[in-house]
């Protein structure tokens, strides 16, 4: 536990002093603090009930008191020798800390010659079977039945602070121990076939001193490798300092003593393998060589001419065989993305009528005997766009990439290829993509506006910028003006406006979970359509695919999947 404090003590500004009309944050020269160590966990509502010994489980509970020791310096002329604590220093160096807290745990375990490894954020002693740790994780078990019913009942998974908040309301009031906790859990360790014997037979291992320079050459490649789920640039391109700080304290438990965590953060800091972008973020070079090759195979794909364009009287013979009317910039677009290029892109906009340009697109080129393949992150993405713009076929990126990528690829010449919610797509996507359109046209529609990556970098803005892609701006899915309005201003991040807008309309509804959302917006259109007559029912807006709990339009269209 000291390491950990010192760790906070050497690294946090947690004091403040004004000097000269200017806010100076410093390094305290010491806290008060109060150290309590559990040896148990909290009960569960079974044991709580039943009067029975909690889990075992080793971890310290340390009280800060709101009291710093001041450096002494040559500045320190005022504010005396004490001061108040900057508690958001202390919030943000938190899981820093607790991470070098359980390396220095895990090390000392690896002395008694206990073997670890890691478990996400977490690590865990190897060998302890899974009947044996389940047994003993019964308020792990508690904390998660109480996410499940969250999410069936909000559906999505909580945020952080919620999640904190289950793990504080779903808590039992302690009780004094009735029993000998260690009888109870030897008769519990015994039922999944674990003994004294076992543990014993766990510290088979002669401790080994613990070697810097091979925990970062493991801890560098742990956190740039793509495929590791421990990345930093898993779920976004860049990350800053405090991200990094935290990555190597975690990757640190059973490679190096906690004490080691701050030589160990700089080693990793100064791997070529890691490219600082300016005073706060970085990235890997890794991140950045395939972003790179992904836009030079963009640039050049884009600009390749093979004979992709459609004939001009099947794009003018789908166009005025388009199921309804479609505008000047509808047709502009048509006739763009059924170009020579072998890579067309379009921003669409939510409710732009991206669908009828597409299905004009498809039409046109099945006109002229090509293959059409339609492509989506989502399966039923992929799916729904088949059977909207009537293609020969529907895959997920994956699925197409990796029979691209196999013994027996498919043969995709002269083949145009859709794909939607092109937005979604992150860095690693594209860049395995683009090599696997080689003979085929690739046609790729998003909006960076709406849904971003799931995973690191998204490139599509960078393409729009880069490449230029047509955007169709007009809104038809919205019947009435203020609807397209307030349609905008949420596109362009004018929340605000936007929401004003519904609300002097009586369209938006507050509820307080999933269920009575989906029941709220199905009674509402119920209760319009009665009223406008099953034939003259119009929607006044267009409501999310997905309807958020809390505040959501509330009329939808008719093929609305509330």
């Amino acid at each position: 536990m000291s390491v950990a404090l010192s760790r906070i003590e050497g690294q946090a500004p947690l004091v403040r002093r004004r000097i000269n009309g200017a806010v100076r944050h410093e390094r305290a020269d010491g806290l008060v603090i109060a150290r309590f160590r559990h040896h148990t966990s909290r009960s569960c509502a079974e044991q709580h009930e039943k009067g029975q010994a909690p889990d075992p489980q080793l971890h310290d509970h340390c009280a800060i008191a709101n009291l710093a020791l001041r450096q002494h310096d040559a500045l320190a002329k005022n504010g005396g020798n004490w001061a108040a604590v900057d508690s958001r220093e202390l919030y943000r160096i938190a899981a820093e800390a607790g991470a070098v807290y359980r390396a220095e745990l895990a090390a000392e375990l690896l002395q008694l010659g206990y073997r670890v490894h890691r478990e996400g954020r977490y690590f865990e002693v190897s060998g302890v079977s899974k009947e044996a740790r389940h047994t003993f994780s019964q308020r792990a078990r508690e904390v998660e039945a109480a996410t499940t019913r969250f999410v069936a009942k909000h559906g999505r998974r909580p945020t952080d602070e919620e999640a904190r908040n289950l793990v504080v309301l779903s808590r039992h009031p302690k009780a004094a121990e009735q029993v000998s906790a260690f009888a109870q859990w030897h008769e519990r360790a015994a039922e999944v076939g674990f003994s004294p014997t076992d543990l014993e037979q766990l510290r088979g291992r002669t401790p080994g001193a613990l070697s810097l320079e091979m925990a970062t050459d493991q801890i560098v490649r742990e956190l740039v490798a793509p495929d590791s789920p421990h990345a930093l640039t898993k779920n976004a391109a860049v990350f800053d300092e405090r991200t990094l700080r935290i990555a190597v304290a975690e990757a640190a438990q059973g490679r190096a003593r906690g004490a080691d965590v701050g030589a160990l953060i700089t080693a990793v800091a100064a791997s070529p393998e890691l490219v600082r972008l300016d005073v706060v973020h970085s990235t890997t070079q890794k991140m950045l060589d395939t972003e790179r090759a992904a836009l030079l195979a963009a640039r050049v794909k884009s600009l390749s001419a093979h004979g992709f364009s459609a004939k001009r009287s099947s794009v003018s013979a789908a166009i005025s065989t388009a199921r309804v009317a479609l505008s000047d910039e509808q047709q502009t677009a048509v006739r763009a993305l059924t170009d020579d290029r072998a890579l067309a892109l379009i921003t669409a906009p939510a409710g732009a009528g991206k669908g009828e340009v597409l299905r004009a697109v498809t039409q046109a080129y099945r006109q002229d005997g090509r293959r059409v393949i339609a492509l989506a992150a989502a399966g039923d993405t992929a799916q729904r766009l088949g059977a909207e713009i009537g293609v020969d076929e529907a895959r997920t990126l994956d699925s197409f990439i990796v029979r691209a990528g196999g013994n027996d690829p498919p043969d995709i010449r002269g083949a145009v290829l859709v794909v939607d919610e092109a937005g979604l797509l992150e860095t690693e996507r594209w860049h395995r993509l683009l090599p696997a359109t080689v003979g085929a046209k690739l046609i790729a529609a998003g909006d960076s506006a709406q849904l971003s990556p799931i995973e690191a970098g998204g490139l599509w803005p960078v393409l729009e910028q880069r490449l230029g892609a047509p955007t169709l701006s007009e809104n038809f899915r919205a019947r009435e003006q203020w609807a397209r309005d307030a349609w905008t201003a949420l596109r362009e991040g004018q929340s605000v406006d936007a929401l004003r807008a519904f609300e002097e309309r009586e369209q938006i509804v507050v509820v307080d979970d999933r269920q009575a959302a989906r029941a709220a917006a199905v009674d509402r259109w119920d209760r319009e359509r009665m009223g406008r007559g099953e034939g003259g029912w119009t929607a006044s807006c267009c409501s999310p695919t997905a309807a958020t709990p809390r505040s959501m339009p509330s009329t939808p269209p008719p093929s609305s999947d509330v």
